[in-house]
């Protein structure tokens, strides 16, 4: 299957080649400094049931609090993930 593409019908592998193509294509440039900040804007998926939770407190107040405990919260799981867990080699790469 290309790109890792769980499903396997002629529909969704053409659109997975022609995205990973055009991706492809921004490789080595300036462009892909564009892709990526489009990307960072993109909420991470656990964020909707945290947001849902903060609406459903009826509190702006404890709401943000618990967005806020939510983000802190992912710092340091971030941090283990990305200095213990194996990765694909990276050139240049620096471990801590």
């Amino acid at each position: 299957m290309p790109h890792g593409l769980p499903v396997d019908a002629p529909f969704f592998r053409r659109l997975s080649n022609a995205l990973a193509s055009r991706v492809d294509r921004l490789v080595g440039t300036s462009a892909i400094v564009g892709l990526g900040a489009v990307h960072g804007l993109l909420p991470c998926p656990i964020s909707y049931p945290a947001y849902r939770f903060a609406f459903a407190l009826g509190d702006p107040v404890r709401g943000a609090l618990s967005l806020f405990v939510l983000g802190v919260g992912t710092i340091p799981t971030l941090f283990l993930y990305g200095i213990h867990f194996p990765h694909p080699p990276i050139p240049f790469y620096q471990p801590l």
